[in-house]
């Protein structure tokens, strides 16, 4: 079990390595909050669904070319649609019990299961690694989002 983040902002222990998949993750984390800023707002929250929605799609496409069996692509795409299904049958107003399933999923999500694939997608040139360059973007789209 992994501590949920608070202020909920995604931060340097979330990276997996995969630039274009920690930035969708980042915004994952902003969606939540403009959520939980908007409870009554259903434009932002099917925002939130929208974007989880073309994260997995991104992300299961990536993972979907591991070869050798060495990441466990069906158990990963079914907390997908776990969560999904969780969430896409929500109504405004957004319940704090649900923001906080969804934040609480998200960041075991991404540590438990999202970390197995670490190393192991392929990548174009060097796309995996996390150089001290992408955690200063992140680091600084993070305080710029936190100055909002």
């Amino acid at each position: 079990f992994y501590p949920v983040p608070e202020p909920y902002v995604w931060e340097e222990s979330f990276a997996t390595g995969y630039k274009n998949l920690d930035d969708e993750h980042v915004i994952l984390f902003d969606a939540v909050r403009e959520v939980e800023a908007n409870k009554n707002d259903q434009a932002i929250y099917q925002h939130m669904i929208d974007v989880y929605n073309e994260h997995f799609r991104n992300e299961e496409a990536m993972f979907s070319r591991i070869m050798d069996g060495a990441h466990d692509i069906a158990d990963h795409r079914n907390r997908h649609l776990g969560i999904m299904n969780t969430i896409e049958g929500a109504q405004v107003p957004i319940g704090q019990d649900l923001l906080d399933f969804v934040k609480n999923w998200l960041a075991q999500h991404i540590k438990n299961t999202d970390f197995d694939y670490k190393g192991k997608m392929p990548t174009h040139a060097g796309e995996h690694v996390v150089t001290d360059e992408h955690i200063l973007e992140v680091e600084v789209a993070v305080r710029e989002r936190e100055a909002l």
